[in-house]
């Protein structure tokens, strides 16, 4: 897809009309699409008006919608006319939403192009009371609006976790953070302009955020986007765009592992690629290599670290804990001090299991409207600071912030290198 409007303008106008609703600084608007060029624009026309970006799974149920809504207080929705069609207008109308606007997947693509085969089937729906994007933009040409002030601890995005240790809550990664995050990608892996990502991740997880919309803004680097994903798509469009960089879990890569297009598509462009989210099977490392060509880097990450905390260096090979077959998340990042606490509050030994204790830049300051839950006191931290356990409580001090992530089940143990 490519943005057959003017993007700077198309902000600046968005922007505006979101003031008009009266948007204060630090109010939420909520965006419930699939990975479209109107996820780029709402981003930043959000940031143009100081607001924080509430991204909302596409598959949500309109209950699990409703459910984030009413947590978020969002003022304004943003949805996909289709999505809004099976569960937007139910889930906003149930938490009394303010304001939606709507938007079609087929409004950016360049005029006289034939909808690619993610789209087929799909077409514009109207619904009443819902503003159409176009037409906002379309209203406010000749407007340009005022600037808003943002600092780095302002919230860029209020993420919301998947609610493995509870009901889900709103992670608060600021404007700081996705900076340090968007960088760590940029400096790993010596990004440019040059290169192009493909967007294999989705726009409403973290790592769809940070490692392709804000990397792509950071590096200048062309954005290939294609709505969800699809095995055959995202080889022909790797092929097709040249594409040489993407992160994704380890399930789209057994997925396209699977397809017959791997065969008939030239990926050998496709050089720097990494995948978290699950531990990757070593053997689809393997198979990755031998039928792409490139390596297949294993990393790791959470919503509260904004993604990365260790990557694979790039090129490198991970070690493989040969009692399990699980294969290395990589080392630290940049800035990051990570140590491994046993039960006792000790750092363990090469070999022993116990919680990943993480502190960087990329850490949040906490969740939404939940100070219990937020940070709590190290006794065993290396420097004074924070530890993030999950479910946590409030921090002491202003340094350092730890992320306590348990290790508890041997198939969860990584072998160091």
């Amino acid at each position: 897809m490519s943005l057959a409007a003017q993007p700077c303008l198309s902000l600046g106008i968005f922007s505006l009309r979101l003031l008009d609703r009266a948007l204060r600084h630090g109010d939420r608007i909520a965006m419930h699409m699939q990975n479209v060029p109107q996820v780029l624009l709402t981003l930043l026309a959000a940031w143009k008006c100081g607001a924080i970006v509430v991204p909302c799974n596409p598959m949500l149920k309109p209950r699990e919608l409703e459910k984030i809504l009413v947590d978020s207080a969002a003022a304004v929705l943003v949805c996909q006319d289709d999505l809004y069609a099976e569960s937007g207008e139910a889930a906003a109308d149930a938490a009394s939403l303010p304001h939606v606007i709507t938007t079609s997947t087929l409004d950016f693509l360049a005029p006289g192009t034939v909808a690619p085969a993610p789209l087929a089937g799909l077409r514009r729906q109207r619904h009443l009371g819902t503003p159409d994007l176009i037409t906002l933009i379309a209203r406010h040409e000749h407007h340009v609006p005022e600037p808003v002030a943002l600092d780095g601890d302002d919230a860029a995005f209020m993420i919301y976790t998947s609610g493995t240790t509870g009901e889900p809550k709103a992670a608060t990664n600021t404007h700081r953070n996705v900076v340090f995050a968007t960088g760590v990608y940029e400096r790993w892996l010596g990004l440019t302009r040059h290169d192009t990502i493909l967007a294999l991740a989705p726009l409403s997880h973290v790592t769809g955020l940070v490692a392709h919309a804000t990397l792509s803004m950071l590096t200048g680097s062309p954005l290939v986007l294609f709505y969800r994903f699809d095995a055959e798509e995202a080889c022909r469009l790797i092929e097709r765009h040249r594409a040489t960089f993407t992160v994704s879990a380890a399930t789209a890569f057994i997925a396209m592992l699977a397809s017959p297009a791997m065969d008939r598509y030239d990926l050998s462009s496709l050089t720097k690629v990494y995948t978290g989210g699950a531990p990757t099977p070593s053997r689809v490392l393997t198979e990755w290599q031998a039928r792409a060509g490139s390596r297949l880097h294993p990393m790791y990450g959470l919503t509260e670290a904004t993604s990365p905390t260790h990557m694979t260096p790039y090129g490198a090979v991970p070690p493989v804990d040969p009692a399990t077959g699980i294969t290395s998340i990589g080392v630290p990042v940049c800035n990051t001090d990570v140590r491994v606490i046993t039960e006792c509050g000790l750092e363990a030994a090469p070999g022993e299991i116990g919680e990943l204790r993480i502190a960087g830049p990329q850490i949040i300051p906490g969740y939404w409207n939940r100070p219990a839950e937020s940070y709590a006191p190290s006794n065993n931290a290396p420097r004074k600071g924070r530890v993030f356990r999950g479910s946590v409580k409030p921090p002491t001090t202003n340094s350092a912030r730890y992320w306590s992530f348990s290790l508890s089940q041997s198939s969860d143990r990584a072998p160091a290198w």
